[in-house]
């Protein structure tokens, strides 16, 4: 769209323009282009118009050029702003571009974050496992430690010579009175029953013992050491909690017969004390 001779006020002056109003295509936004053209003076009278037809030519010249020279910076300022639009496009896809990766990369270090929640608290949880594990393993090392004490208060006070035997007839532990009349050391535990040299006169003690595994029965009878003593032996199975066989207990104590042979011994001597003293003289 065209006007000409349009008044317009610059810098407190009128003056007279042209303007051209062009729509721009291939644009998002309906966007124009407006071109001013300072407006040609017309002369006062006929004096404008020169006489004959020879300057109409030279004006239809002139204006063919100028309309040119206006179609060729027209299409210069098109390829301009398309170019423009295409760069701004290519940077709004990129910062689109940009915008999902930031998405995703807060999407994963919020997933990351969840994960290391979960973690942190499957560590508490565990904590407070290990924890509870502790505490109950330090009671059960204290209830072992006084049952341990308790047995052995036990062994002490029977007075007897205890051995308990593995299904292997390996030592597992020992009384005092055992440890003294056996010749057992510390370091016999574990040790197979077969290798202690001891003073009791048991033909065939290992097969004694097997007997007593294989018929699971009880078993006593009355050995005699190296000494002449004599000892009431039992021998039973080593029963767990859920009632399975485990071993074999071994026990023995000084017999009748021994002390019956004590006793007398120690009323021979004292016969001759007492024979003594009624005499009045010393022995």
């Amino acid at each position: 769209m065209r006007r000409e001779n349009l008044r317009v006020l610059q810098n407190g002056r009128a003056r007279l323009v042209n303007v051209d109003v062009i729509p721009l295509k291939n644009l998002r936004e309906r966007s124009f282009l407006v071109l001013f053209e300072e407006a040609k003076r017309s002369g006062s009278g006929g004096s404008s118009v020169p006489s004959g037809g020879a300057s109409q030519p030279a004006g239809t010249k002139q204006e063919s050029r100028r309309s040119a020279e206006l179609e060729a910076e027209l299409a210069e300022t098109r390829d301009y702003l398309q170019a423009i639009q295409e760069q701004h496009e290519a940077a709004n896809e990129e910062l689109q571009a940009s915008n999902e990766e930031i998405q995703s990369a807060n999407e994963e270090l919020q997933s990351v974050n969840e994960e290391m929640e979960t973690s942190k608290e499957e560590l508490e949880s565990a904590n407070e496992e290990l924890t509870t594990v502790n505490e109950e393993m330090v009671n059960r090392n204290a209830e072992l430690t006084r049952l341990n004490s308790d047995l052995t208060n036990l062994q002490t006070s029977t007075r007897l010579a205890i051995v308990l035997l593995g299904r292997d007839l390996t030592i597992r532990r020992f009384s005092t009175q055992a440890e003294k009349q056996f010749n057992l050391l510390a370091t016999d535990v574990g040790r197979p029953i077969g290798n202690i040299r001891h003073r009791l006169t048991v033909p065939d003690l290992e097969g004694l013992i097997g007997d007593v595994i294989a018929n699971v029965r009880e078993t006593e009878l009355e050995v005699q050491d190296t000494a002449g003593g004599w000892y009431s032996l039992r021998i039973r199975p080593y029963y767990t909690l859920d009632n399975q066989v485990d071993g074999r207990c071994w026990c023995w104590w000084t017999s009748a017969r021994r002390r019956g042979a004590s006793r007398r011994r120690r009323r021979r001597g004292a016969m001759p004390r007492r024979s003594c003293a009624r005499r009045g003289s010393p022995c």
